[in-house]
């Protein structure tokens, strides 16, 4: 089930609908009983019967189907980014509960986090913000653009396959953090001296201390890459 700010597994009756079903079920067969239109062992097994087929009807439903929902007061709540918050629901009580990391002033703004991209917020809600947290750019055409600024070697980049390494600089995808750490090891590897590099890919997982060159290079590489981008999709900001 889906809501502005909350998703998690559809139930589709609350306990007390649960309870109000078994008192309901349980008065039939006691009047069943005491009225002589069945005995017990027929009046159980027709309670037993509406019960397993409660549970698998709302399985079936909770697995073959999207519910989109209004959760009272908790839809209200605006969404930051910045905030690290959780709204979840309690089954044995029925209701939500927000919980936030942080506390709260008397009359301040509540704020919960709706985990999602600028793009999700687009999509979703019709925002965005401004220093998404959540935000990220997937480069699919970096292995090209250091072709251009420093090509590699091929056995250097059979090195990467073996290590598990070459999928890194295929399929980048980039936080407001900056690059991931297994992209800039694989980089680092190939942009390494030959005598740096006979160490092996796993040698680079961090800067090489007494090597400031290797990360100037590095850090041109990458600005290389990032401003080719740009060009490529046609923005204003390259």
């Amino acid at each position: 089930v889906r809501s502005r700010t909350f998703s998690g597994p559809y139930v589709g009756s609350t306990l007390k609908d649960r309870i109000r079903l078994a008192g309901l079920v349980g008065g039939l067969v006691l009047l069943n009983i005491s009225l002589g239109l069945a005995d017990l062992e027929k009046s159980l097994g027709a309670a037993v019967a509406v019960f397993i087929f409660n549970i698998l009807y709302e399985i079936i439903l909770s697995q073959s189907a999207k519910q989109y929902a209004m959760c009272p007061l908790v839809d209200f709540i605006n969404h930051s980014s910045s905030v690290e918050s959780e709204v979840s629901y309690d089954y044995f009580t029925d209701r939500y509960s927000v919980t936030s990391t942080r506390a709260y002033r008397s009359g301040e703004q509540v704020f919960v986090n709706y985990g999602q991209s600028n793009d999700g917020l687009m999509q979703y809600y019709g925002f965005s913000e401004v220093d998404n947290s959540k935000d990220v750019y997937v480069m699919t055409n970096l292995l090209k653009w250091l072709d251009q600024a420093a090509p590699p070697e091929q056995k250097r980049l059979d090195a990467l396959n073996s290590a598990g390494l070459l999928n890194a600089l295929q399929l980048v995808t980039i936080a407001r953090t900056g690059f991931p750490s297994e992209t800039l090891q694989a980089l680092r590897y190939l942009l390494a001296s030959s005598e740096a590099a006979a160490k092996g890919p796993s040698a680079f997982i961090n800067p090489q201390e007494g090597d400031s060159g290797l990360e100037e290079r590095l850090a041109a590489v990458l600005v290389h890459a990032v401003e080719s981008e740009l060009r490529v999709l046609g923005t204003s900001m390259a």
